[in-house]
């Protein structure tokens, strides 16, 4: 029997793919054991039209959608936040709510976090 656990990836992946395609924030991988989850934190300017048309695309497309509401501002970075971006090196470059929210893509993220 073959796993599902690519054809769950694949899916995720792609989840991802919409969410950066409509900018309206970033979704990240998430659940253990293969769930094939993911969670998307909206951008706090995310325009209506985008999220709609992406929810309404995920809806096509068959994807479970889990809206929820938090009792407080959610998710956050605080800043400065100071990272050690993968080096070595002592300390780091400083990060600010701009260079974060510049990054391109997951990548970009990774990239400027470590």
């Amino acid at each position: 029997m073959l796993s599902p656990l690519p054809r769950l990836l694949n899916l995720v992946v792609y989840l991802m793919k919409l969410v950066d395609y409509a900018d309206i924030g970033w979704a990240k991988l998430t659940g253990a054991g293969g769930g094939g989850c993911a969670i998307t934190i909206l951008r706090s300017d995310a325009e209506e039209e985008k999220l709609h048309e992406l929810m309404a695309k995920l809806d096509e497309e068959s994807f479970e959608r889990y809206e929820i509401v938090l009792g407080g501002d959610g998710v956050g970075v605080l800043w400065p936040a100071v990272l050690h971006n993968g080096s070595d090196e002592e300390g780091g470059e400083a990060i600010d709510q701009q260079k974060f929210e510049n990054a391109i893509d997951n990548d970009g993220i990774e990239q400027l976090v470590g």
